[in-house]
């Protein structure tokens, strides 16, 4: 079993959001990408703060074999 947390820097809320939050790269970089592509220094060290994770059980009825 995995969880895997998908950390699509400028995936389409961070995409969308970059001319709002990032007033000065936004001067200097067209998009999040462009800012992200020519400065990956700046992500050597990220934190992220995760308020939950949730796990859901999907039901499934399986009736393999079994006579109509």
């Amino acid at each position: 079993m995995r969880i895997i947390f998908n950390l699509a820097f400028c995936g389409s809320v961070a995409g969308n959001r970059f001319q709002i939050d990032c007033k000065e790269e936004c001067q200097v970089f067209d998009s999040c990408d462009d800012y992200i592509k020519s400065n990956p220094e700046k992500l050597n060290e990220a934190y992220w703060k995760i308020r939950g994770v949730y796990v859901y059980q999907r039901a499934w009825l399986r009736n393999w074999g079994a006579d109509s």
